[in-house]
């Protein structure tokens, strides 16, 4: 796949609009935000979408690689995928949603770093260093999915520590959206 400059605007720009979405509401509807972050983890229709997409789009990356001796296995794919995601509905289904948003976390950063490779500039590392923390979150999110209630709460009960991290969000998506615009 070949990423064009382009695609870095694009990708800082969607990158910049969640985080802006995360911000206004983490600033102005607090409450709202804690509402929907402690339902998350164990919202059953997200989880299972979340899963189906973090599935499918691991199985076109393991698709497009290059496994060397075990290339010619790649047509299982289509026997394996649906077969794991029932094993993983059928006996993960506790905290499902977390777990899928964590795997989507692991899989995003692919983007983001094939679209930063080429570009010269030194704000790449600002989608750089973002997309290193979203593994590390994402990580963090599969392993360990009943943390994000935890961390979401703990938040949610500290005004201060809100409002610094919608303040941390809300400069991490300008900054984001800057960068996007400058390329595109």
């Amino acid at each position: 796949m070949t990423v064009t400059e382009q695609d870095y605007a694009w990708l800082n720009l969607l990158t910049g609009a969640l985080f802006a979405a995360y911000a206004a509401f983490a600033l102005f509807r607090p409450r709202t935000l804690a509402a929907a972050e402690k339902a998350f983890p164990r919202h059953r229709t997200l989880g299972l979408i979340l899963t189906a997409i973090a599935l499918v789009w691991s199985a076109i990356f393991v698709n497009d690689m290059n496994l060397g001796g075990f290339s010619k296995y790649k047509n299982l794919l289509y026997i394996i995928t649906p077969v794991t995601y029932y094993l993983i509905v059928q006996y993960l289904d506790d905290l499902l949603a977390a777990r899928a948003l964590g795997g989507l976390l692991m899989l995003y950063p692919v983007l983001l770093v094939d679209a930063a490779r080429w570009i010269t500039t030194p704000d790449r590392f600002v989608l750089v260093i973002t997309a290193y923390a979203f593994v590390c979150i994402g990580i963090w999110l599969t392993l360990s999915p009943f943390k994000f209630r935890i961390w979401s709460e703990s938040v949610a009960a500290r005004p201060p520590l809100r409002l610094a991290t919608g303040l941390l969000t809300a400069a991490l998506a300008a900054a984001m959206l800057a960068i996007g615009l400058t390329h595109g």
